[in-house]
């Protein structure tokens, strides 16, 4: 209201609230990462966060995570069917990987459809190989955790 004077107590505080909101969805999202806040999270070496960014992307770490969120203590240990490189294109500067998620990863809406395999891009730097990052790369993409 005091930035804008215009708007009503009952819409300024819905404002706060959807703002308030917002950040603590933002700090569940962080711990993660094992910060609490943004900045945190951008003073961390880039080699600590991509080892973060491929943990919580594996099935096992998801399977735990929603373990505990649901209140059940650890899960059973669950086997989970490594990934198949199915070929791979290297180059000068890039490469591709061509590689079969399984089953279990990426249903198909048919099972008489084959499955489509998915392409990691890797980028040299020097003598390093560094894969480059996308949400659908590994894992089972965004979880939704249904307790019950």
């Amino acid at each position: 209201m005091e930035m804008n004077p215009n708007v009503s107590r009952a819409v300024a505080t819905y404002q706060v609230k959807q703002t308030n909101e917002r950040t603590r969805e933002l700090g569940k999202a962080l711990r993660a990462y094992g910060v609490e806040d943004p900045d945190s999270l951008l003073a961390l070496p880039m080699e600590t966060y991509a080892a973060r960014w491929l943990e919580i992307r594996d099935e096992r770490w998801q399977l735990r995570e929603s373990a505990q969120r649901c209140g059940r203590g650890s899960p059973a240990d669950v086997s989970i069917a490594p990934y198949r490189v199915i070929a791979s294109v290297p180059g000068d500067e890039v490469a591709y990987v061509l590689y079969d998620p399984g089953a279990a990863r990426s249903p198909g809406a048919n099972d008489q459809d084959p499955r489509v395999p998915r392409v990691m891009v890797l980028h040299r730097r020097g003598s390093t190989w560094s894969i480059i990052p996308r949400d659908d790369l590994i894992g089972w993409g965004q979880m939704v955790n249904a307790c019950g």
